[in-house]
């Protein structure tokens, strides 16, 4: 068994701890958190050792490898820092915001001789497994276009609550959206320093993630930000048109103030295929893209998959590379380019102009 030790043990660092133990390749005894008050009857309850020394983790020689639940900005100097120890990585995402940071990150893994993952289980959705397949095998013909929307606005809870907490109000956040019922948003998810892109960085980027894995590198994109129902520093909604550098369209819409939405769609010469995810929050959680619909010709075929741990899968494809036998889900390459991506949008935003990838 492969010993992890998470940093971050809040809402997602304790989906770490489920989604690696029922793996069955992982054990996980030790954590860090900077805040007990919150962490520290879980961890009991898991039999966890928790502390907020984060440097008692990457010094433990009974640990190999790490897992990072922090902050956006966090990522790509933890994932330095933790390679430098001699662990394994498995990082959120965004991997980075910058492609040269993403680079610098990757190569200090790589002088370390250790395995780095990253947190887009997405490509572990079985219906993106299905389009993967007709995309390869040529059942769709040529890859013409890929769109998809994301949104929710779950993230929105927790600037209302912060809002609230200023104001000396206790209305918000309270449950009753069905979203906030399954999880509960840190207020730093709305800090612009954490999510200069707004919804991009916080669930945009799986799809980015998705287009990297159905279509290939991405050439340029056009970003269009919009501030609507927060204030102006927060990006609420944003639309990205981009072209793959083989030649394929694509476009990407994300939205933290509207109710909960999923799609993904390909477009092919032959036929298109696409997926929706479910209308329960809750469900959401567990498989943001559940039916596939299929249509070549007049022939139209729909199915509906059930639900599946594909964090566990990305924490099975980490432990493989950890142990030789197969390559992690996402190569380096992949990674640096996603983080190029998302260092394009946002420049795109800040300039108003089409922004090529290099």
């Amino acid at each position: 068994m492969i010993k992890l030790g998470v940093i971050g043990l809040g809402y997602w660092g304790q989906r770490h701890v489920k989604s690696a133990r029922s793996s069955g390749r992982f054990t996980v005894t030790r954590a860090a958190d900077l805040d007990l008050s919150s962490t520290i009857d879980y961890a009991k309850t898991e039999g966890i050792d928790v502390t907020t020394d984060v440097n008692a983790l990457l010094t433990d020689p009974l640990i190999d490898a790490i897992s990072l639940a922090t902050p956006h900005s966090l990522h790509p100097e933890q994932v330095e820092m933790v390679g430098r120890a001699g662990k394994h990585v498995y990082t959120e995402k965004p991997f980075a915001f910058l492609r040269a940071d993403a680079e610098r990150a990757v190569a200090a893994c790589q002088k370390a001789g250790v395995v780095i993952g990253l947190g887009h289980d997405q490509r572990f959705y079985p219906a993106v497994v299905e389009i993967k397949r007709l995309l390869d095998s040529g059942d769709l013909g040529t890859a013409l276009h890929i769109e998809s929307n994301i949104s929710h606005n779950a993230h929105q809870k927790a600037y209302q609550a912060r809002n609230a907490e200023v104001s000396g109000r206790n209305d918000a956040n309270d449950g009753r959206d069905g979203y906030s019922q399954s999880r509960k948003p840190a207020p730093w998810r709305m800090d612009p320093k954490e999510a200069p892109t707004g919804p991009m960085v916080h669930f945009g980027i799986h799809r980015i993630d998705a287009f990297i894995h159905l279509m290939g590198d991405i050439d340029w994109l056009f970003a269009n930000p919009a501030a609507r129902t927060l204030n102006p520093d927060v990006t609420d909604t944003i639309s990205v048109m981009l072209k793959f550098k083989s030649g394929a369209t694509g476009y990407l819409g994300c939205s933290l103030s509207t109710p909960l939405n999923s799609r993904l769609q390909v477009f092919g010469s032959n036929g298109w295929a696409r997926a929706d995810g479910p209308d329960d929050a809750a469900e959401y959680a567990r498989l943001a893209l559940k039916t596939l619909t299929v249509v070549k010709g007049q022939d139209r075929q729909a199915k509906t998959y059930e639900a599946t741990d594909s964090v566990k899968l990305n924490f099975t494809s980490f432990a493989d590379a950890i142990e030789g036998k197969a390559p992690f889900m996402i190569s380096h390459q992949q990674m640096i380019h996603n983080a190029a991506v998302m260092e394009a949008i946002t420049k795109s935003v800040e300039t108003g102009n089409q922004v090529a990838i290099g």
